[in-house]
């Protein structure tokens, strides 16, 4: 291991705000490393963004691609691997990945972002896989010309129907709120399509033989509870992903979230945090939002690193 390259900053997290902080780490002259299992976060799974200055309209996968692009540009290495422990030795970190390869660095920027919810009914993880998703833009295509249903009425949900509707033959979407919480350019978006809306109501039961053939609801639709279906299809939001940041006894806030002060370091020197996965930005999570923090932190780091 006395061989073995130091770097500077080693950056966990490949979302906007990894990606960002690569590209001003290496514009300061800060040696770094990203480490990921796929680019891009959730935005990636997004099928339009149309909040990101300069473009009216793109995807996440391609804003994704511009972000690595560019990160790659200025000297940022990228590996595909999944961080599974950090240890402190010395004045530096050793961070074991799921390759078993070991990494050293004098500073950490964890852009680790959120995770899917998921329903938490018992049948649920029986049909992960077989008809139960939480990935409209990487599994849709498995259900043409049939039929599905599209839990949750925010952003991603209603985001999730409207890549749907272009594939599939009949689309339910289901909200337990009385109204959908998604933004009006999207909901508008969505009148345009024959996707029925179910308000007030979820998912009790998911039911079939090897794969989902329906669900049961809690209330009565249209006289029944159950609903035939193909595939079930959760958007139901976001936990923030928790492993790395309990074993490392970072500071959190009551939901989860990394508390980080102005400068986005932690509770623990020498570790940052930026994007969804922190208490700032008043959780508004945002790629700009995310992207500026990565940026705040870099410029944190490398006063540190100047010391």
């Amino acid at each position: 291991m006395k061989n073995q390259t130091i770097y500077p900053l080693i950056i966990i997290g490949g979302g906007p705000a990894g990606l960002t902080a690569s590209i001003y780490a290496s514009r300061y002259g800060i040696k770094n490393l990203l480490l990921t299992e796929s680019p891009g976060g959730t935005i990636a799974y997004s099928h339009s963004v149309g909040n990101w200055p300069s473009e009216i309209e793109i995807s996440g996968i391609e804003l994704t691609q511009k972000f690595e692009k560019s990160a790659r540009h200025y000297g940022g290495e990228i590996e595909y691997e999944k961080v599974v422990l950090i240890n402190k030795k010395a004045d530096l970190f050793e961070i074991l990945t799921n390759e078993n390869h070991t990494f050293l660095a004098k500073a950490i920027l964890l852009t680790i972002g959120t995770k899917r919810r998921k329903l938490n009914i018992e049948s649920e993880a029986k049909f992960i896989n077989h008809g139960v998703n939480y990935c409209a833009t990487c599994d849709g295509s498995l259900y043409k010309n049939k039929t599905v249903v599209v839990v949750g009425g925010g952003n991603a949900g209603v985001g999730s129907a409207l890549i749907l509707s272009k594939i599939a033959k009949k689309i339910y979407l289901l909200e337990s709120l009385p109204e959908l919480r998604a933004e009006k350019v999207w909901l508008d978006d969505l009148a345009k399509t024959e996707t029925e809306i179910i308000l007030n109501n979820q998912i009790i039961e998911i039911a079939g033989d090897k794969e989902v053939e329906k669900i049961i609801l809690a209330k009565d639709y249209n006289g029944s509870r159950e609903i035939k279906t193909d595939a079930v299809f959760v958007e139901i939001g976001v936990n923030p992903q928790s492993d790395l940041v309990d074993a490392l006894n970072l500071e959190k806030d009551e939901w989860g979230y990394v508390k980080v002060n102005p400068k986005q370091l932690t509770s623990v020197p020498g570790i940052w945090a930026a994007g969804d996965i922190t208490s700032e930005s008043d959780h508004f999570q945002q790629v700009l939002t995310a992207c500026a923090e990565g940026a705040i932190a870099i410029n944190s780091i490398n006063q540190f690193l100047k010391k």
